[in-house]
Order: structure tokens, then C-alpha cells, then sequence
């Protein structure tokens, strides 16, 4: 217990609770996390190693048997591992991830030893075995830091793209250069362990150990020397990585030469003598790659700039395939459909046009869950038409409210609304007309507290009403002027407000003779120039642009004014990829949760259960704890608890330890068995 307590406040000394890149929790509940995920398997494994030798004799003996005992011995084993297997299918494996990461390393060794057990179930089975997962066993730390930086990037946020567009292919190369430097690194591992701690030198090791100190150590102290006086960069990295690796090629090679002086005399010769400059010309190449890579590539997913907001509008709609052949193939089993039509599709999802890397603009969908994270704690007003009223009720299914606004004609039509999902408050003011808006903006502007955003648009309704009574305009321009005075002020306050450019008009689609001779699309289209000329745009934080979104889908305009609902939750996925710019910090604090302690994923009663089973495993010598002792009741003297003698005897004698005293029952025909299966490689082993 003491010893505990020393290494907890060691521990403490460099990690913390406070929130860092990598680890949101802080560092302390980090180490304690990837420490407490796994930490039974490594004893758990060392209790089936030291019960090997039992595991394979129990199998072999229950094999020498009658055909009907051994059937009847390895089925009550299989039966209770497979019970005790389909427990946890149905209960811990069931559970959501982070609820499962709790109880992980309680119950993870239960597939592991099922699996061991039907795997090595027959002589033939053990006769077999896949070279390739006995090799990549051998790299496993590698491949689980090494796909952080390949398979996996930007803290595991997103996939390592080296053929965009083609994700099959892209796996396949990304996969092979994955497995190709974990090889790569674990022979580097071997070599540097070989060359740092040799086996034949117990104080050269002990010499490294404290040199390898020492210099981790001085690394450390110079980043913090360069952090504190803030000329931390790449190119100070650079320069004394340049140094400090010359200064080590130099103290290597004296080393070398006054050990070996006529062998490095002989060996070393021609360009070899330069390695030292090549070394300084690698390191110098990498760094200005890497140091331009940084400047100019595409870093990590971070927020996207405001630079952005000049390629968002850049995206078509994409025709998708929902007839998959998992579709099919139900249709048919389910409704003996044998042939479904999938040619005349009319579903489509919203996408982006590739922009080049070091924009930073990489637009994706917007799933609930991260428009909820960048909504929470906020409060959002809609102002407008019933183009507007669309794009809340879009907002709202967006976030994760399904079936809002879909076609239903009892929800009243020119009203307001308000709704709360989660954290987020939502509400929209109609006000159809550029006068209305002005007024709502006003009345809005007088909130405590005041919005965190404003969505405001429309332009239809003036200009079916009004725009064709007054030639000159000159009550709907002050009316306009008026609304671009409020929408600055809203900026001056720090409020950002969303302008919405009216969707096309589909003129074949208006639906009486009124619209159809005042509120088509190009005549609309003088009314958004005016707007436009009069700064409504520019007053905007941020202008969406509905034409962009309905102009690939006009036809589908059922009354030519209004679009089905997919058509607004593009224009949702356009303005959520722009709340990154737009959004300004919270107004109001939000308390930060208590972080996570170390002991939040202990349960002493889970424990108690996991020391009971490896008490059965050690006294009773049963790699599978406690499921070969079912084994005995079928079988005579298979007890695992009888065997060690038998099992043990051999190994001594061919490792030449002490020799362990055989009961009688011990034979030496089965000693002479044992010897030979040891002493050679067997799939068991393998596997």
C-alpha cells in the first residue's frame, strides 16, 4: 500500500487533470485509463503460460481415451466456456462502448480462452497454424502505435488518404505501408535493444540505462527551457537535433575506433567518411519537408476558417444507390421480390467540391451529434418566411427531431415557434415581410439574454406584394435600409446574424396566376439585387445562399416556391459547416465537469471474482480456470490438480533443474512423450 502511494505522488509530478491535446481528461486519467483497460490479461496470461504444460498433457490424455470419453470430457469443457462465452455476447458485449471499456478488463479473457480452447481442440486442428498472425503477433506493440500515425489521423478523427476517391484501394496501400513500418520498427526495436542492452553484459546495460536517463532527462529540460523563454519551433528542433546527433555520430565512432581500431581502420573507406555531412543533409531535408508540410499542408482537423466561406456554397448534389444487394436479397427472402428497379432514383445527399489542402476548407456532413456539441448552450432565432420556417424545422431534424415539418399540414403555417433540444433553444418569429423582419430584429435586439445566433431571409412575399405597386421603390427601400441599420447593430453587439438568399423559383410549378405574374424567378431575382445593393449582404455575418442548394433540384419544387425536406437539410449541412467561423464564445461560463478520477473503472467485487479464478488456476494448475476440471468427471485421473508431476517432470529434466520425485502412477513412457512433444515446435504452441 505505501508503495502505492509513492507512485501515485511520483506519478503526480508530471501528470495532471487539466485538459490537453490527445487527452481531454488530462493526462492522469489518461495513463490510468490505457493502464486499467487491460490490466488483468497480462496476469491472467502468465497463469495459462505457467499451466502450458498441464493444458497440452490434459489434451493429450483425454485423447488416449475412448472415442465416447473424450467426446464426453472436451464437450462439458466446450459447454461451459460457451455458456459463460454467450454471457458476455448478451451482457458486456452489448453494452455502449464507454460502459463496456468499464467492465473490459473483467471480462475480456473469456473469448480468449474459448477461443484457445476450440482452436486447439483436435490433434488436427493443433497441426495447423497461419504464419501470418504468428507474425504479426510478434509486432503487435508496433502495429498499436503505429496506427495512430497511419490507419488512423489527427487523434484518431480521421483515415490516412493517399488515393482520394478510391477507399478500397486506398485501404489496401495504406494497410501494406502500415505493416511494412511496424516490421520495419520492430526490427529497428531488436536492433537498438541489442546494441543498448546485450545479454552478455549486465553492466553495460546498467551504464546505457542511466545514460538513456540522463539524455531523456536533458531532452526534457531543453523543451522546457525553450517553452519558457518561447522559441519552441521547428527550427530550433531542427538545429539542435542537427547538433546533438553530430555530437553523438562523433562520440559513437570514437568509441568504435578506440574498441576495433584496425577493423574501423580497414572498414571504413571512400564516401562513408562523409556520413556525418550526409547525416546533417538528411536531417536538414526532413526538416525543411516537414517544417513546409506544417506551413502550408493540410495540419490536423481543426475549426475551419473564415477563409472558407468563399468555397462553402462550391457543392452538388450527388445521386446515391439505395438499392444494395443486402436490400435485395431481403426483399426477396422477405416479400419474393426477385427483382427490384433502382435506375429511376431520386435520392441525393448534399457533398462538396474537393478543394486543394492547404485551404483548410474540408467540408463534411455534419452528423446530430457534432451539430448538438457546437449548439449546446445556445440560443438560435429564425426571422422570415416560410423559407426560413423550412430551415428551422431542417435544423431541428438535423440535430437529431426526427419527422419535423414532413408534409404536415395540421402544424399552423404563419406563426411562431419554439423548441429546446438539449441544451440548445430554438425559436422562430414569422415575418414574411422586409418591414416584419426589421420590427422582429428590433424586438429580439431587447432580449436578456440575447440570441448567440440570428438566421434571418426572405424577399418572396415583397416581392409578390409590394415590389410591382411602387415603381420607385421608395417605401420598400427605407424598409430595407431599416433592416440592414438593425442587422449592424446585431454586429456591433457581437451578435452574428445569417442572411438566407431566397431559393430559385420554379416558375412551371406556381400554382396561381397571381404568382406566376409577379414572383417568378427572374423577376425575384431583382428584388435579391436590390438587397444586395442596399448591403444587406455585406451587413450579414454570413450569407447562405439558397440558390446554391435548390438549383440542381428545382423540378422537385411541388408548388414552386417550397422544396421537399432534403433539399433544406443541405442548406442546414452549408450553414452548420459555417458555424465554425460564425459562432462567437459562450456568453455565459459553462462549468466544467469534475474530470474523471483514477478508480472510476474499479469494482472490488468484479476484482474479488477475477482473484478467485486465478486462486482456481494456480492451486489447481487449469490454464482455463477452473473449465478442465469439468474434464474429470468424464475422464479417469484427468484432474488438471494430478498432473502437474507428470507435466513438470520432463521440463526439469530436459532444462537440467532439480529433479521433481514422479509418483507411481507417472510412467515412464509418458515422461519420454513429454520430452519429445517440448522439444519440438508444436501448432499449439502457435497458435
Amino acid at each position: 500500500m505505501l508503495i502505492a502511494v509513492y507512485s501515485r505522488c511520483y506519478i503526480c509530478l508530471f501528470l495532471s487533470n487539466e485538459p490537453k491535446l490527445g487527452a481531454n481528461s488530462g493526462t492522469m486519467w489518461e495513463w490510468y485509463f490505457r493502464s486499467s483497460l487491460d490490466h488483468w490479461s497480462t496476469y491472467l496470461g502468465m497463469i495459462f503460460a505457467a499451466n502450458f504444460p498441464i493444458t497440452s498433457l490434459l489434451y493429450r490424455k483425454l485423447e488416449s481415451k475412448s472415442r465416447r470419453v473424450e467426446i464426453l470430457a472436451k464437450g462439458a469443457i466446450g459447454l461451459g466456456l460457451s455458456v459463460v462465452f454467450g454471457l458476455w455476447v448478451y451482457y458486456p458485449f452489448r453494452q455502449p462502448k464507454l460502459q463496456y471499456n468499464m467492465t473490459n478488463a473483467y471480462f475480456g479473457f473469456v473469448p480468449l480462452i474459448t477461443y484457445i480452447y476450440f482452436r486447439n481442440l483436435t490433434p488436427t486442428l493443433r497441426s495447423y497454424s497461419m504464419d501470418l498472425l504468428h507474425q504479426i503477433g510478434k509486432t503487435t506493440l508496433e502495429t498499436y502505435l503505429m496506427q495512430h500515425h497511419i490507419w488512423l489521423t489527427s487523434d484518431a478523427k480521421s483515415l490516412l488518404i493517399l488515393i482520394p476517391g478510391y477507399p478500397y484501394c486506398n485501404f489496401l496501400v495504406v494497410t501494406c505501408l502500415y505493416f511494412y513500418i511496424s516490421r520495419r520498427l520492430y526490427s529497428l526495436t531488436l536492433f537498438l535493444r541489442g546494441m543498448f542492452l546485450p545479454n552478455d553484459s549486465i553492466l553495460f546495460c546498467i551504464k546505457s540505462l542511466i545514460g538513456i536517463t540522463i539524455t531523456v532527462g536533458v531532452c526534457y529540460g531543453m523543451a522546457e527551457l525553450l517553452t519558457l523563454f518561447k522559441v519552441a519551433s521547428l527550427t530550433s528542433v531542427g538545429v539542435i537535433s542537427a547538433t546533438l546527433g553530430l555530437y553523438l555520430y562523433g562520440v559513437t565512432v570514437k568509441k568504435a575506433s578506440h574498441d576495433q581500431p584496425t577493423k574501423m581502420s580497414s572498414s571504413v573507406s571512400g564516401p562513408f567518411k562523409c556520413s556525418p555531412l550526409f547525416g546533417f543533409f538528411a536531417i536538414f531535408l526532413l526538416g525543411t519537408s516537414w517544417h513546409t508540410m506544417a506551413v502550408y499542408g493540410a495540419g490536423k482537423i481543426q475549426s475551419l476558417p473564415r477563409e472558407c466561406s468563399k468555397y462553402i456554397h462550391e457543392g452538388i448534389w450527388v445521386p446515391i444507390e439505395p438499392c444494395t444487394n443486402d436490400i435485395r436479397g431481403k426483399a426477396e427472402r422477405s416479400q419474393y421480390i426477385n427483382d427490384i428497379s433502382c435506375s429511376k432514383t431520386n435520392l441525393f445527399t448534399w457533398g462538396w467540391k474537393r478543394e486543394n489542402s492547404n485551404t483548410l476548407c474540408r467540408f463534411v456532413y455534419r452528423n446530430p451529434k457534432s451539430l448538438s456539441k457546437a449548439l449546446a448552450h445556445r440560443n438560435i432565432v429564425f426571422v422570415g418566411d416560410s423559407m426560413v420556417r423550412n430551415l428551422y424545422h431542417a435544423t431541428l431534424r438535423s440535430m437529431g427531431m426526427p419527422y419535423r415539418d414532413y408534409f404536415d399540414t395540421t402544424l399552423p403555417k404563419h406563426t411562431d415557434y419554439s423548441d429546446k433540444f438539449g441544451s440548445t433553444n430554438f425559436s422562430f418569429k414569422w415575418a414574411p415581410f422586409t418591414g416584419d423582419q426589421a420590427d422582429a430584429l428590433n424586438m429580439i435586439g431587447s432580449l436578456n439574454p440575447p440570441p448567440d445566433l440570428v438566421v434571418s431571409g426572405g424577399g418572396a412575399w415583397d416581392r409578390l406584394h409590394t415590389f410591382d405597386n411602387d415603381p420607385t421603390h421608395t417605401d420598400l427601400k427605407k424598409k430595407v435600409k431599416n433592416l440592414v441599420q438593425q442587422m449592424n447593430s446585431f454586429s456591433s453587439k457581437g451578435i452574428p446574424v445569417v442572411w438566407t438568399i431566397p431559393t430559385i423559383i420554379n416558375d412551371k410549378g406556381l400554382q396561381d396566376d397571381s404568382k406566376r405574374q409577379h414572383m417568378k424567378d427572374d423577376q425575384l431575382d431583382e428584388f435579391r439585387k436590390m438587397q444586395d445593393m442596399m448591403g444587406v449582404h455585406k451587413a450579414a455575418t454570413f450569407v447562405l445562399d439558397g440558390r446554391s442548394f435548390s438549383k440542381d433540384r428545382v423540378g422537385e419544387s411541388y408548388d414552386g416556391v417550397h422544396y421537399p425536406p432534403a433539399v433544406y437539410d443541405g442548406g442546414i449541412q452549408i450553414l452548420a459547416n459555417a458555424l465554425d467561423w460564425i459562432l462567437p464564445p459562450l456568453r455565459v461560463q459553462i462549468p466544467r465537469p469534475p474530470p474523471n478520477e483514477p478508480g472510476k473503472m474499479a469494482d472490488p467485487w468484479l476484482g474479488a471474482g477475477i482473484l478467485f479464478i486465478s486462486f482456481i488456476g494456480l492451486f489447481l494448475f487449469d490454464g482455463f480456470m477452473g473449465f478442465s476440471l469439468l474434464a474429470g468427471f468424464f475422464a479417469k485421473n484427468c484432474w488438471t490438480c494430478m498432473l502437474y508431476e507428470e507435466a513438470f517432470a520432463p521440463l526439469h529434466a530436459k532444462m537440467k533443474l532439480p529433479p521433481i520425485r514422479t509418483s507411481a502412477a507417472t510412467s515412464d513412457n509418458s515422461a519420454t512423450e513429454m520430452v519429445g512433444f517440448i522439444s519440438k515446435s508444436s501448432g499449439f504452441e502457435n497458435a
